[in-house]
């Protein structure tokens, strides 16, 4: 993906995030990063942050999850 085209979609979702929260899951894997991180971006309030929920394979084969991730997006999207 272009770089001007995947800042116009992000721009968007804040955009969106001012208006409601959102909460966006992503597996991106940028330098210097040794693996791709998986991240969730909570978009509340008008406000943008993020927390590392774990890195991994870039095809899934494993998944190191780092603190309480899981349990974060499970707090977040309002799972049990």
């Amino acid at each position: 993906m272009l770089a001007a085209t995947r800042e116009r979609i992000l721009a968007r979702v804040a955009e969106e995030g001012r208006k409601r929260d959102l909460y966006r899951v992503a597996l991106e894997w940028w330098p210097p990063n040794p693996t791709p991180n998986v991240e969730l971006f909570t978009y509340i309030g008008g406000e943008t942050s993020s927390e590392l929920l774990a890195r991994c394979e870039s095809h899934g084969r494993w998944v190191e999850w780092l603190g309480e991730g899981e349990r974060a997006v499970s707090a977040a999207m309002g799972w049990r």
